[in-house]
């Protein structure tokens, strides 16, 4: 079940609520929009997305992401991470911000219009949001038109946003 949740977003990019903004930096937009499945044989992209939260935890910034590389595996409607470069880059900037920045959720994209997430999707969230308790991710899914970002609230996918911000 999906669930939109109230979103604003302006001219600095952030999505969210009354409690809750997300800030999408601009290298990640690039990366993103870069990757879109425009063409009938574009095969899915995705990677990693790396940022940080305030203190209060009420405002989260994605500030990089990873792309696909060498060793992963895609197809039109499915991927799988194997490259060992999506951990080490969040590795380098966990290590070189003192554990400020790490990682934040992961990103991918789909061959329609307005995304949604699959059965596949939310189970693979309901695996990441298991092994990182300690913290509050996001999951981004670039559509040909628009993206969209969720978060995983008991059990269930919540749309934070569906305004076309690519």
């Amino acid at each position: 079940m999906i669930k939109t949740v109230m979103c604003v977003m302006d001219e600095n990019q952030w999505i969210g609520h009354s409690n809750l903004r997300v800030y999408l930096g601009r290298k990640v937009i690039t990366v993103l929009e870069a990757h879109k499945q425009l063409e009938k044989w574009s095969k899915e992209s995705f990677g990693v997305l790396v940022g940080s939260r305030s203190l209060d935890g009420k405002s989260f910034w994605i500030e990089d992401c990873s792309s696909p590389a060498t060793n992963d595996v895609s197809s039109r409607t499915s991927f799988t991470l194997k490259d060992p470069h999506h951990q080490e880059m969040v590795n380098i900037q966990y290590e070189s911000s003192s554990g400020l920045v790490g990682y934040i959720g992961t990103w991918h994209t789909h061959p329609q219009r307005t995304p949604q997430p699959s059965n596949l999707d939310i189970d693979d969230w309901a695996m990441c949001e298991l092994k990182n308790q300690d913290r509050t991710l996001f999951f981004v899914i670039v559509g040909t038109e628009k993206t969209s970002v969720f978060q995983m609230v008991d059990g269930e996918a919540f749309e934070l946003s569906k305004r076309e911000f690519l």
